[in-house]
Parts: structure tokens; sequence; C-alpha cells
């Protein structure tokens, strides 16, 4: 069977989103709907390629994030390509055609890609590693939470003991009202990440995910709040039955109460 590789999003945009949706490992961050939030970022600079068969049908997905530090001319020597989630594909041919294609069009504007594993990917390692990859490996929680009670009680004792603690002390959660709290959730994120020197996406990030997301319940912002002070956040993204802990931070003189 003769594939086909291509980046033409008007044409295949619809089939995107169904493909997505049917494939076992399809997630948000390989949707048209995340696309879109990359598209409205900072520095961000979004590719897509679709594999196809004979019959014109989609067989295979890769959606890619570059990552801009610097404008040209520093650009390619500065900038990183994330691939979450992905790539998708029916059969590993599939799979070897679009990295090739992926590789032979950024191999000089990124100075390294980083496939960044949701599911178990093992009989998958020799085409990344013949692709010139190499695998590290990494630890995802996966918490189901069909029954709250045995969420709950899955708990460390410890954890159990601070969640009951803050309660005690007056510690709320709220949702976001709309998006003009963004930016005071932005200064939480922002807080957490500067303690620990890593460095954060742009604001724009937040708000392109409230803008493409929020009407469809993709996205949830929420504030741990204290005697009416914000002092926490988390953003979860929602997808088919997951739902994603993307963001989470906090100001650093209430991480007792964590």
């Amino acid at each position: 069977m003769e594939i086909k590789i291509t980046s033409n999003l008007k044409s295949y945009e619809s089939k995107w989103s169904e493909f997505n949706i049917k494939h076992p490992q399809g997630n948000v961050f390989q949707s048209p709907e995340f696309f879109k939030v990359y598209q409205g970022t900072i520095n961000y600079e979004p590719t897509v390629w679709f594999a196809l068969d004979d019959k014109d049908d989609l067989c295979g997905l890769l959606v890619a994030n570059k990552i801009k530090q610097f404008n040209k001319p520093m650009e390619g020597l500065s900038s990183r390509s994330i691939i979450t989630g992905g790539p998708l594909v029916l059969d590993y041919l599939h799979l070897s055609k679009l990295l090739n294609c992926y590789s032979e069009e950024n191999g000089n504007k990124v100075i390294f890609t980083q496939v960044r594993n949701l599911f178990d990917k093992s009989g998958e390692h020799d085409i990344f590693i013949n692709g010139g990859y190499e695998y590290e490996p990494h630890l995802n929680y996966l918490i189901g939470l069909d029954e709250i009670e045995s969420a709950w009680t899955n708990l460390n004792k410890k954890r159990r003991t601070s969640i009951r603690s803050a309660q005690k002390k007056g510690v709320t959660v709220h949702e976001l009202k709309d998006g003009s709290e963004i930016g005071t959730f932005y200064d939480l994120i922002k807080a957490t990440y500067k303690r620990v020197k890593v460095p954060l996406a742009d604001v724009s990030l937040f708000k392109s995910a409230y803008k493409h997301l929020d009407q469809e319940k993709m996205v949830k912002y929420f504030f741990a709040m204290h005697e009416e002070k914000y002092i926490g956040a988390l953003a979860l993204l929602n997808y088919k039955d997951r739902a994603y802990m993307w963001y989470l931070g906090s100001l650093g003189e209430y991480l007792k109460y964590n």
C-alpha cells in the first residue's frame, strides 16, 4: 500500500479530529483544537503531518510544536521541537514515513526534537532509534477517578493529612470565572517556575487555551484561596476519558498548605 505524507491542513482538518478521537492513543495534544492553542502562542510554531493511504484516508498523524527562544538569524540555533502524545499511527510503516518526512523538513531548523510519550511506545522503540532518537525512561501517573472514595484512599497518609489541614485552615478551591483572571493564574504559575528556575511559556499560551478550549470544556483553570488571597493555581486539560494535569503552581510562603 502506498503511503503519502502531506501537511495540507485545510484539506484534512475534519478527518484529523475524527482520527484522533477514534485512535486508542488519541489525546488532546494531537488534536486540531490544541493546534490552534499553539498557533495563538507567542514564540510557538506548530506544524502537522498526515499519513494517507491509497484511498486518501488518514492512517497517521504527527503534531509538532517548535519553541523559539530568539528570532532570525539565531532562530535555528536556539529552537527546539516538542512532539507530545504522538505520532499516532495505524501501522509501524506509517510511523517510519512520518518521522522521515518530519526530519527532512526540520533537521536544520531546531537543535533537537523531544518526543513526550503519553502511552507505552515500547513496540516503536527500534523505529525511533533507527531514526536517530535516543530513549530515556520516564514516569507517568495514571489515577483512576471512577470512584472518588477509592481515589482518596489511594492517596498516601501524609497527603490526606495535608488536605485535611488545609481545609481546617480555610483554604478553598474555585474555578476561574472568566478570561480576565488569566493574568492572576499566570502570576501564580510563574512564581513556581521562577522558584525552581525552569523557563515558562508566555502568558499567551494560557489565553489561547482559554479562547480555543473553554467552550468545548477541554480546559479548566482552578485557584486555591486563603482569606480571599490567591495562593495556588492548577490547569487541567480534558479530552476523551482523561484529565491531564497541565500546569500547577503556588506562592512559596503557602507551600505548607500543599
